[in-house]
This record gives structure tokens, sequence and C-alpha cells, in this order.
């Protein structure tokens, strides 16, 4: 299940779904994205686990070109622990490029 708080872009709905559709699909897992001011902690986003399969996804409000890879990023993440995979840092700065090149291909199809 995929929530967009309001005031969160709605490339972040067309995202999450399409990579909740092709990595999550055989997990039970509801995840929450949110755009929020973290200039102050200088990261571009996170992913805070809530519960086994609750998470929350907070992007910073002032991303640009940033924003869907680093979506992606903390969407991987989360397919890390479903996994029961370790969170490796490395693995998901690896996988944004070509996460974001599958997307691209996948939307275009469909649009």
């Amino acid at each position: 299940m995929l929530y967009i708080e309001e005031g969160t872009r709605h490339t972040a709905w067309s995202v999450s779904e399409w990579f909740m559709r092709e990595y999550l699909s055989n997990h039970r897992v509801f995840i929450t994205v949110e755009e929020r001011d973290l200039s102050m902690e200088g990261v571009f986003g996170w992913v805070l686990r809530e519960t086994e399969n609750e998470y929350t996804i907070q992007i910073h409000r002032g991303l640009e070109y940033d924003y869907i890879p680093t979506l992606l990023h903390e969407l991987y993440h989360i397919y890390q622990w479903v996994n029961n995979k370790p969170q490796d840092e490395y693995e998901c700065m690896s996988m944004e490029l070509p996460l974001f090149e599958e997307y691209q291909r996948r939307y275009r199809q469909t649009t």
C-alpha cells in the first residue's frame, strides 16, 4: 500500500507505484512518501522503518534533478529490508542510475 502525503510531488506516486509493482509485489509493505526540508540534516532523503512492514520515506523538498534517483535510492533500502539483505549504502547508490533508466523506459512504454 502506498500513501503520498499532501504537498508531495505527483512524481512520487508514479515512481513508487512502479517500484512496488516491479520489486516489492511479493511483499506486504506500507510506504508513506513525504517531502520535508532536510537541509539541516544535510541529506537528500532517508527512509524510516516504522514497523516490520511500514516505512516512511522523507525526501528533501528542494531537490530538482536528484528527486527521482533519491526516491529510488530510498525505495531500494526498503527492498533490502524486506529481502533480509544488509543495508548497503554503496549498493543503493550503484542502483540509482539503473533503476532510473529502467523506470524511464517502462514509463515511456505506458504513456
